[in-house]
């Protein structure tokens, strides 16, 4: 009966908690009552993929949704739906948050940068963080400024097409401050343009270079021969009719009459476009 005895308290020491192979209450611990994640496939980016606990811990379970940890940088160990196992959650191409307990949705180290007149960061939580400016966002800043009228020089010609105003600090690229331009897509057509041309600008299809809304003819008028003060016969012009803009016409010049008497159009007559501005 001694023998016994002595038996069951040795039994009893061995199964208490000094015993690390033991639970308090002498039940052993499986080797599977801890979540192992070694070996796990790895995520396909924006997958989540379910793992059952083991069996064992079935009996205990985790709570629904319960963040378990950071699988590796970029990956998310959660507690499923049921209770019983774990999902594997992509944070890809952001990092899994251990701090916050769930993925971040921005990276931390980028650049400010602009969404209108707001400056949109990241925080060192990983979370995006949006401040209105009083005036303007530039380059990713806040920027107190005098806001001008510009306008986008499509053709390089150095106006601006009227249409594409734009109110800001700073001119965007290909935006300046001279507007006007009748014709943004033909570098000849502008404001102040002297020179005449015989074919439609290329974008408006019209002879309006100079852009002030109506069509100049340079040689508005037929041959009218004029003998000058000092005797030079001068003058030329349409032989018959004036064409209009780009259109093709008999032309001639003046000279002096037989004998260096009178000024009297040519009879060498060639045809010409009517240039226009």
């Amino acid at each position: 009966m001694m023998f016994r005895l002595l038996v069951s308290i040795a039994l009893l020491a061995g199964c208490t908690s000094e015993n690390p192979g033991f639970r308090s209450d002498g039940s052993p611990i499986p080797a599977s009552d801890t979540i192992d994640t070694d070996g796990l496939v790895p995520l396909p980016d924006g997958e989540p993929v379910a793992r059952d606990l083991p069996a064992p811990l079935d009996a205990f379970g985790c709570k629904p949704g319960i963040f378990l940890g950071c699988h590796n940088p970029t990956t998310l160990e959660r507690c499923n739906d049921k209770g019983t196992g774990v999902v594997l959650e992509s944070c890809h191409p952001y990092l899994c948050n251990a701090t916050h307990e769930r993925c971040n949705q921005c990276d931390p180290t980028a650049k400010p940068f602009c969404s209108g007149d707001s400056v949109v960061s990241c925080s060192e939580a990983g979370l995006p963080v949006t401040k209105t400016c009083p005036d303007e966002c530039i380059e990713g800043k806040c920027k107190d400024c005098v806001k001008k009228a510009f306008y986008k020089d499509g053709d390089g010609d150095g106006f601006g097409n009227p249409s594409t105003k734009t109110i800001t600090c700073e001119p965007p690229a290909g935006f300046l401050q001279n507007a006007g331009d009748c014709d943004d897509a033909d570098p000849d057509a502008h404001p102040k343009q002297q020179g005449y041309f015989t074919k439609p600008t290329l974008g408006q299809n019209n002879f309006d270079y100079n852009c002030d809304n109506w069509e100049q003819k340079k040689i508005p008028a037929k041959v009218n021969c004029q003998m000058s003060a000092n005797g030079v016969c001068v003058g030329h012009g349409w032989a018959t009719y004036v064409p209009g803009c780009g259109q093709t016409a008999p032309f001639v010049m003046c000279q002096k009459g037989p004998g260096g008497q009178g000024c009297f159009p040519s009879l060498t007559i060639s045809f010409e476009k009517q240039p226009c501005r």
